[in-house]
């Protein structure tokens, strides 16, 4: 009997549900349905109605039966009634009159395509959606919160639609294609998510920044961005490689994008692109107006991490708390455990520094010094990352280790040195030692073409020479001076012409001997120039002898806005050459607050939130410089080298600028022959002006005294076959500028440079 109860319950059910009607009012929505081929199973194009039993009626089994429906360009107002379809799974309702859609009871449903309508809004709630074609609508949102189940690939056409702003679901994987043309948008970002074939974007006349993170797939995968009359910057920088394939470890490359990807976008200013594709992209995309630039962002692309910290020094034994003294323009070397180098940090006005590593490896942090007189607590850090995204922080506290009296000075050109005008210069001096200093400070040039105009602090003027006294100086504080002096013009006597060559010279002294004396003295040669580029580059020595330890080369790069607003990021970088010892490098000055790094041999200077005035606004605050120095490593120069380098300059997003290329010639005076390193001479004064004094050690038996220009030219014989301990040259007929003094003993040779003021 029970058997018989459910089989009769069964099928009064099934009876039910064929039996009952789905209430559809729009006349021409269940037109559609009863009279047009537009339904089938999952897997079949349309090819019969939905009415299947031809009863002029939707039955709810018939509604139950259908997994794709296509009621496109029907005049249909309305689908009230959808909701029955609840197996449906693709839905074709484009060209109609739709103003709502209610996707209610569509669980099931993966495919939606109801472009050509008058939608607002579309609610997808948290269906699987993998296709949305709703183009030609007046959509200004979309709300698409799907499963937790990520989606493996969507494609999405909202084209000519109201949106401001899209968001596309948080767990899409990849995107098949993304049509956004013809919408309001002002900015657009595409998030980090593989794109297949397709993006376009265009006919948007509000649209002004396109952030890329996206990264392809197929090689085929394709890119149109035109007529968008007010877009000025796209940002390709997302650490995907764009362009090149790898195919069974050939390398081949593809047109991964349209051959005018970028078109008809006329207010385009710049086009930033990963590292490794700055060298091929701006050929590839062809818009030679247009800036391409790797400095969209100060950090790298790629996934990576950040190491940051401060470094302080422990002046009064106390420990390095927060109001220890900051370790200015310190290097912080980073290598693998292996001992690769990877780069260096350094650290800004304030101790602190930043470093960002890509690699997924740990790496080895550690402080560095030109010398032994400090220790550095730790002595170095080694990172403990898992993954990517993850922060560490260290603070180094330096302690003095012993007493040591060191100084250093630097003399900086901060302006060219034009015939009749003011030229402007700066020197940085530093207490590299352990002990607090007072010395004097002394500036000497040539007062027959200079005339000295004022100094900050004050200065004591004689003639050929500037001095000022300076006390209490820290260990690891530094200090500047600045003044101008006047040049000749050439009416003048006597004259001064474009092409001249002038030097100056700033040394530091203190009654303590110093254990590092090389760096007391700062020579600058400069080529006197007409109109000039406020954007260039500068080298202490334009010709340089090898004969002997190689000197240090100051670098002083200028930069200036030109522009017609403030620029908000500066950002100055330099490929050092190879033969440079890169261990060598000293940041020496820079006008405003920067961070710097040193990556393989790039060298950059990166002022974020500079806000450089622009020149038409205030001339005066619109220069900004950079100064450092670093020497070749032994042997690396050999006589007729010379070490070009340059430098480029980015305003924000604009074009880099390139500067003028800074030249120094090496040459040996002494060819082949060894120096008598046990005979050297001594020369004194250095700089001098009319007469210099060379002591030589007792006994020797002087050959010869000669002296040669920078270019190994022999000018004067100043003495032969003597026997003296002091000898004194008059100079005072040689121009002013750089020289050398050979002396030829029994034992050898021996060489020294002198500056004639």
């Amino acid at each position: 009997m029970k058997k018989l109860y459910f089989a009769i319950a069964v099928f009064l059910l099934n009876f039910s549900v064929r039996g009952q009607i789905v209430d559809i009012p729009d006349v021409n929505f269940k037109n559609a349905l009863l009279n047009t081929l537009c339904a089938s199973t999952v897997g079949d194009l349309p090819d019969r109605d939905a009415d299947t039993n031809d009863d002029g009626e939707i039955e709810l089994s018939e509604a139950l039966s259908i997994g794709y429906l296509n009621v496109d360009s029907q005049n249909i107002s309305s689908i009230e009634g959808l909701s029955a379809f609840s197996n449906l799974q693709f839905f074709y309702c484009n060209n109609n009159n739709l103003t709502a859609l209610n996707l209610n009871g569509l669980d099931n449903l993966i495919e939606l395509h109801c472009a050509y309508n008058s939608l607002t809004t579309i609610d997808l709630g948290n269906k699987n959606i993998v296709g949305l074609i709703c183009s030609h609508n007046f959509l200004t949102n979309i709300t698409w919160n799907p499963n937790n189940n990520p989606i493996d690939a969507i494609t999405v056409d909202v084209s000519y639609n109201l949106f401001t702003n899209l968001q596309l679901p948080a767990s899409t994987s990849a995107i098949e294609g993304l049509d956004i043309s013809g919408n309001p948008m002002a900015n657009v970002v595409i998030p980090d998510v593989e794109l297949r074939e397709m993006f376009r974007c265009e006919n948007m006349p509000n649209l002004i920044s396109i952030e890329y993170r996206a990264h392809y797939f197929y090689s085929w995968t394709s890119m149109i961005i035109s007529n968008n009359p007010n877009l000025q910057y796209v940002n390709f920088r997302n650490g995907h490689y764009e362009y090149m394939h790898y195919n069974n470890d050939q390398f081949s490359a593809y047109y991964w994008i349209h051959p005018n990807p970028i078109s008809n976008c006329p207010a385009l200013q710049s086009i930033c692109v990963d590292d490794d594709e700055i060298y091929y992209l701006p050929e590839y995309f062809g818009n030679t107006n247009v800036a391409y630039t790797t400095y969209c962002s100060f950090a790298p692309s790629t996934p990576f991490n950040t190491l940051a910290g401060t470094i302080r020094f422990n002046l009064n034994g106390n420990g390095c708390n927060t109001l220890a003294d900051a370790s200015v323009n310190l290097p912080i070397a980073v290598t693998t455990q292996s001992g690769y180098a990877m780069g260096s940090a350094f650290t800004n006005v304030n101790g602190n520094f930043v470093s960002y590593s890509s690699s997924p490896q740990n790496l080895i942090y550690t402080p560095q010094f030109g010398n032994a007189y400090y220790t550095v607590t730790p002595t170095s850090f080694t990172s403990a990352f898992s993954g990517y995204g993850n922060t560490e922080t260290v603070d180094f506290c330096i302690t003095p280790n012993g007493t040591h009296s060191d100084l250093a000075i630097s003399l900086i050109p901060i302006t060219p040195a034009r015939p009749g005008f003011d030229a402007k210069y700066k020197i940085i001096f530093r207490n590299n030692g352990t002990i607090m200093q007072s010395g004097n400070i002394t500036s000497n040039f040539s007062d027959d073409i200079f005339d000295f105009i004022i100094a900050n602090p004050t200065a004591e003027s004689i003639p050929n020479t500037l001095n000022w006294g300076f006390s209490d100086l820290q260990p690891l504080e530094s200090r500047e001076i600045n003044f101008i002096l006047n040049l000749n013009s050439p009416a003048e006597m006597p004259a001064v012409n474009i092409g001249d060559q002038i030097t100056l010279t700033a040394i530091i002294s203190s009654p303590q001997p110093d254990e590092a004396y090389f760096d007391n003295t700062s020579n600058y040669t400069q080529i006197v120039t007409g109109s000039y580029d406020p954007n260039d580059k500068q080298v202490s020595a334009l010709i340089t002898a090898i004969d002997g330890p190689l000197e240090y080369l100051n670098y002083t790069i200028r930069f200036q806005n030109t522009g017609t607003a403030a620029a908000e990021n500066v950002v100055v970088a330099d490929v050092l050459d190879e033969r440079f010892d890169k261990n060598s490098l000293i940041i020496v000055s820079a006008s405003h607050p920067y961070l710097s790094r040193l990556v393989n041999n790039k060298l950059e200077f990166i002022f974020e939130g500079i806000d450089l005035i622009d020149s038409a606004t205030n001339e005066p605050e619109s220069h900004g410089y950079v100064t450092f120095k670093v020497r070749p490593k032994p042997g690396s120069v050999d006589h007729g080298d010379i070490i070009e380098n340059k430098a480029n300059i980015y305003f924000d997003y604009n074009l880099p600028i390139e500067t003028n290329a800074a030249i120094t010639s090496y040459y040996s005076i002494l060819g082949t022959e060894k120096l008598d390193t046990q005979k050297a001479f001594k020369l004194s004064p250095n700089p001098a002006k009319n007469l210099i004094n060379i002591s030589i050690p007792s006994n020797a038996i002087i050959k010869s005294i000669r002296i040669y220009n920078t270019l190994g030219q022999l000018l004067h014989t100043a003495a032969k076959r003597t026997i003296a301990t002091t000898v004194p040259i008059d100079i005072s007929q040689l121009r002013a500028g750089t020289y050398f003094v050979e002396i030829e003993t029994g034992s050898g040779k021996s060489i020294k440079k002198f500056i004639k003021i």
